[in-house]
Order: structure tokens, then sequence, then C-alpha cells
């Protein structure tokens, strides 16, 4: 097994699909995380629960990420899941495909979502809109843009934004751990899953650790990515799925 003994560093949020993670593990290779982000909940619920209980008093609810939707949805669901049909029944808006794609896979119709994926073009689109005296729902990250709910307050709306997610960076222990593994040479492969992750990684730690390492990613989007940052890539997996990225490892990786 080509695989096997090798340690394999996975940047991916933990709270993402773990396939990766378990094709490694079946094929007896050690998996080591490192985030770049994490997502953890808010100091306090109260803010948030406060606009569930009173959700029938909202015109409309935005969501500008996959995890508004999921920590919302979750946070619903601890209150009362009966909530899920009154937020079905609010005009919800998505920022972003992915946005609406979780929102319709929770069964949420998206009443608006803007041709171009972001929280300015979703204002523009808001501006000929009657929305004076109107109330939007706004759940957000602890660090989310304020242009959407500015734009909508100055249209004379009123605009409630509750945190329902943080987004933490790693512990300084655990990003030397990585980092004197990949420079000890104890780290044998780092993956990529998207061009963010690699800026992210960069923040964090640099590209001089990589030296002793080989890069896999994901596809040739993350390649061109980490090329244009100054990473040389020795992997990139022929199809953008976890299991074809396992396959090209195992091709391309000498066994110890």
């Amino acid at each position: 097994m080509p695989l096997s003994g090798k340690t394999v560093l996975i940047t991916r949020p933990p709270d993402a699909d773990t396939s990766f993670d378990r094709l490694l593990e079946a094929r007896s290779a050690r998996v080591v995380h490192l985030p770049a982000i994490r997502i953890v909940d808010p100091d306090s619920w109260e803010d948030c629960d406060r606009t569930i209980i009173n959700l029938r008093g909202y015109d409309g609810v935005f969501f500008t990420s996959r995890n508004g939707v999921r920590k919302f949805l979750q946070r619903i669901d601890t209150l009362n899941p009966a909530v899920r049909s009154i937020l079905a029944n609010r005009r919800v808006y998505a920022v972003g495909e992915k946005t609406e794609t979780a929102l319709e896979e929770a069964g949420i119709p998206v009443a608006m979502t803007p041709e171009v994926f972001s929280g300015e073009e979703l204002a523009k689109m808001f501006s000929g809109e009657a929305v004076e005296g109107k109330r939007f729902l706004f759940p957000q990250s602890n660090i989310g843009k304020d242009i959407l709910p500015k734009a909508l307050r100055s249209l004379n709306a009123v605009v409630d934004e509750v945190i329902v997610y943080k987004t933490v960076s790693p512990k300084q222990t655990e990003l030397e751990e990585v980092r004197n593994g990949l420079v000890n040479g104890t780290i044998d492969v780092v993956t990529f899953f998207s061009p963010s992750a690699v800026r992210n990684f960069l923040q964090m730690m640099g590209t001089k650790c990589l030296e002793r390492t080989a890069v896999a990613v994901i596809g040739p989007t993350t390649a061109a990515a980490a090329k244009s940052l100054g990473i040389e890539v020795q992997i990139v997996s022929k199809q953008a799925t976890a299991e074809s990225l396992v396959e090209t490892l195992e091709e391309q990786i000498e066994p110890r």
C-alpha cells in the first residue's frame, strides 16, 4: 500500500466532508489536520434565539454563506424544529451558489440570488425595491461584512444582524507542531482543496516550510492558485473528488 505509514496534512475545516480522511485511513495513512479557519459557536446564542422566537416578524432573511445556513438551522432545530416552516414562508435571499444550494437542500425556497454572487450585487438589486419599513434578519459570522445591511438601512429598512458562528484561526501551538513536522520531513504530503485554503495557509505558515513536503491539490484551479503564490505543486488530482485525489496520491507517492 503506497500510502501506508505516510503522514498527510489536511487543510480543510474539520466539519467538512470527511470522506478524504476515511479513504486515507483505510490505506493506513496517518492524517493530520490544520484547518486554516475553524467554525465555532458564538459566545452567546441569546440574540439569535430571540430572532428565532420572533421569526414571523421578519419580512425576509439573508444568508451569505453555507455555514450561516447550517448554523442557523441547527439552532432552530435545537429550539423548535417547527420554526423551519416559518423560515420557509419568509422571503429568503442567498449570496453565492453554495449558499443557495444549502438552503434548497434544507427545503428552504430561495426568493432571490444575484447573478454576481456578492453582497454588493444583492444590495444593488434592492435599490429599486420598496423595502422601507420592512424588517430583515441577517444571520452571519463574527467577521461578516456590513455592505448589505448598510444598503438596506439606507433604504429605510430595519436590519437585525445576529452572529450564528465565529471563525477562529488555529492556536499557536497547533501551528508550531505542524510547522515542525513540515520542516523535519515527518509530514509527507500537504493537501489543498481550494485556492482560499492555499492563501490562508501561506498567511499562517509561509512557503519555506514546504520545501521538504509534497504538495497535492484537488484540481487545476487550485494548482494554478498555488503556483501563482510561489508554491511548487507535485500532485494534481485527475478529477475534483476526494477519491480521485487519493488515487492520484497512490500513483505518485513513493512508498516508504
